[in-house]
């Protein structure tokens, strides 16, 4: 009788699962190395932030294919509710790629996220600033910002919203739960299609008459002086509070000003205006990563 012996190494073979199968339905597959568990939550993270052409959607889709935590932590930004006081209508914020713009209606404060002493905002600077404006903000961090504490690369939001053509059924009265954020919201501004013919917004319930309307602050509903059997209403409103992602990555628009401010020398002309000028360090190395990847020039 002879013993044969064999000998051999381990192989690692992913093998198929039901969430592989998901995956494929979507066009996903799981990455090398990628346990079962992180390309579950990929997938979910797929229908939570989906991917599209939009500045959200490409925001989205390039942090996860890096696979960067963009959601991780951030600033949450809400406006004063001290005894349930009614927002000012006129408050607003606005994040773009180099500012932070907040206004109660009647001043405004521009931050720039860059320049705080020549080295830019840390996110505990920043939450200082706002909420020491006076302007009726309140700003707390979330998340694990970790070390990335600069507020540089939070993503580009604004607080104001705009809502077309929310039906009005038979009814004088129409109530915006499902639109809006559970009483998180101020109204900026409201009108209806022409055949309502409510275009006037009465000072009180009380006093409303034919033609007018009142917007209920709290109750967040719609009362019309009418009884409407037909027809639309638009509306623009201030979203908070106003919740602001910060991430390791940044998504910018060559031809976004402010962009160009930070990537090129800036030159006061004749008229004592600055202009852009020859890239700088930083804005030479975006061209040449650029150029790398893409059939591209930057001038002539």
């Amino acid at each position: 009788m002879t013993t044969q012996s064999f000998t051999g190494s381990a192989q690692r073979v992913e093998m198929r699962t039901p969430i592989d199968l998901i995956g494929e339905l979507i066009d996903i597959h799981r990455l090398p190395e990628e346990s079962l568990k992180d390309f579950k939550n990929r997938i979910l993270d797929v229908y939570i932030h989906p991917a599209n052409a939009s500045y959200n959607g490409l925001w989205n889709s390039v942090a996860r294919e890096l696979g960067e935590e963009s959601w991780a932590g951030g600033l949450v930004i809400d406006v004063d509710r001290t005894n349930d006081i009614p927002n000012n209508p006129n408050s607003d914020i606005v994040i773009s790629t180099r500012y932070i713009t907040l206004t109660d209606g009647t001043t405004t404060l521009s931050i720039d996220k860059y320049d705080r002493a020549g080295t830019g905002y840390f996110v505990g600077d920043l939450t200082d600033t706002i909420n020491t404006s006076g302007l009726g903000f309140t700003t707390v961090t979330w998340g694990a910002i970790g070390n990335w504490e600069k507020s540089s690369y939070l993503k580009r939001v604004s607080s104001k919203k705009t809502k077309y053509k929310v039906p009005l059924f038979s009814t004088n009265m129409h109530t915006m739960y499902g639109i809006m954020h559970s009483g998180n919201w101020f109204t900026g501004d409201i009108s209806f299609s022409q055949d309502t013919k409510v275009t006037t917004e009465a000072a009180s319930l009380a006093t409303i008459a034919s033609g007018e309307y009142y917007l209920g602050q709290f109750a967040r509903t719609v009362y019309t002086g009418d009884y409407i059997a037909s027809g639309t209403v638009s509306f623009s409103y201030q979203d908070f509070p106003l919740v602001i992602p910060i991430s390791t990555i940044s998504i910018n628009e060559f031809r976004d000003g402010e962009f160009l401010d930070l990537i090129t020398e800036q030159i006061e002309n004749e008229f004592s205006n600055f202009i852009d000028g020859a890239p700088t360090v930083e804005g030479a190395q975006f061209i040449n990563e650029l150029l790398s990847v893409v059939p591209m020039y930057y001038g002539k």
